[in-house]
């Protein structure tokens, strides 16, 4: 363990710091027995290193339907790795990080971990499904730890892999294909068919093999929604472009999950924790002087929200204005004053 710990960068104390600040309640949190050294084929190997979740996410899980994305991304130059995440959409179409974490590679053994780490945390909800790229790895991960869950395949991945056997038939069925996933009705998937056997009825047949359920909304044994493809785990890959070249530790805290309102700001390596709803940051300044500190700032600069809904009261232009509504007079001269008898 101490190898690994040097090897990524990673302090005993950070991986008791985030167990304690992450955990609302004890599930799926940083454990240190998570750290675990192996060898196979004489090669080091490191499954499990971290895993991450807040019981927060899986009450909010709970409101929407339980779609989960997931997918991995190779981690760069010396912190070699890959980061994997399991993300869903809420019911505004936001994308929600319900977990992530890094394995060693796209194996068996690493994939199994990680959904077993995820169904610790979040359990099998009714009418429950998983949608992925078809990496081997993971579709025989969810066969052993979520045998009873649908596992769908990504429509764009699968016709990529359609695109690299039929090049020709490809450009004239691409749209035909994604109407056909998509369709509603059964007479419509059957017309949209007739018009792929049309053209090339090996790709008809490919996709038959491929298993209709896998791909086509109209035959999926529980309804996955909107949820097509894997793009919201791409988006969350592009986002960490520049993150995967960091150590481990600090590559988490560039993920952590949040809200629309709480933030995190790196300021000269110091992280601060800004709270938009409440008006705080843990540098204090935000809170006191009840105006933005400079963490404050960046956030709502970065968000295009207002500067003035964050300040008090009192140093808005209309509080200032209100002070002088009432005007003080200047006393006229003596010659013009009128006095009141007492």
């Amino acid at each position: 363990m101490e190898e690994a710990i040097q090897r990524y960068n990673f302090d005993i104390d950070d991986t008791l710091a985030l167990d304690v600040f992450n955990s609302g309640k004890p599930i799926g949190v940083f454990e240190l027995d998570d750290l675990i050294i192996s060898k196979t084929n004489q090669r080091e190997i490191m499954i499990g290193q971290v895993y991450k979740d807040k019981a927060t996410l899986k009450e909010g899980f709970n409101q929407y339907r339980p779609i989960v994305v997931v997918d991995g991304s190779h981690l760069k130059l010396y912190y070699t790795g890959t980061f994997v995440s399991a993300s869903t959409l809420d019911g505004a179409g936001h994308i929600l990080s319900l977990a992530y974490g890094v394995i060693d590679s796209e194996n068996d053994a690493a994939w199994t971990w990680f959904f077993e780490q995820f169904k610790e945390a979040y359990g099998e909800r009714e009418s429950m499904c998983i949608v992925s790229d078809r990496n081997e790895s993971i579709i025989k991960s969810v066969s052993r730890v979520y045998s009873t869950v649908p596992h769908f395949a990504c429509i764009w991945h699968l016709w990529n892999n359609v695109y690299k056997k039929f090049k020709r038939s490809h450009s004239k069925l691409s749209e035909i294909y994604f109407s056909m996933a998509k369709a509603y009705t059964q007479a419509e998937f059957d017309s949209l068919m007739e018009k792929v056997e049309k053209v090339d009825i090996r790709v008809k047949e490919d996709l038959e093999l491929d298993g209709y359920e896998k791909w086509a909304s109209l035959y999926a044994p529980v309804n996955r929604g909107w949820t097509m493809t894997s793009n919201i785990a791409e988006s969350i890959n592009a986002a960490l472009m520049s993150a995967r070249e960091l150590p481990i530790y600090d590559l988490l805290e560039e993920v952590v999950p949040s809200t629309e309102y709480l933030h995190t700001v790196n300021d000269e390596g110091r992280h601060y924790t800004i709270c938009l709803l409440e008006k705080k940051c843990s540098c204090g300044r935000f809170q006191v002087d009840e105006l933005p500190c400079p963490h404050a700032w960046a956030v709502l600069k970065s968000k295009f929200l207002m500067l003035e809904e964050y300040c008090s009261d009192y140093y808005k232009p209309k509080s200032v204005i209100m002070t002088y509504e009432v005007p003080v007079y200047p006393l006229p001269d003596r010659k013009d004053r009128i006095y009141q008898p007492m």
